[in-house]
């Protein structure tokens, strides 16, 4: 695992950060390495590739056909 060194931290925000950790019961480490693999986790959640809108519009076939809608949902 690669380290990082993050400059010109808020002392306040450390602190809410040692906080939190306490809290949890966790070291600052790994409360701030649980955050970034949370943050990645997002923005990697949030790339929208074209199989996704492929399978998109194969799932929304149908919904607009009353027909098929009446006998979905009865």
């Amino acid at each position: 695992m690669t380290d990082i060194l993050i400059r010109n931290i808020d002392d306040d925000d450390l602190r809410h950060i040692d906080a939190l950790a306490a809290e949890l019961g966790i070291s600052r480490s790994e409360l701030l390495r649980r955050e970034t693999k949370d943050l990645a986790r997002r923005h990697a959640l949030q790339q929208v590739t074209l199989d996704d809108i492929r399978r998109s519009v194969d799932l929304a076939q149908g919904v607009l056909d009353e027909d098929l809608m009446k006998q979905a949902w009865g």
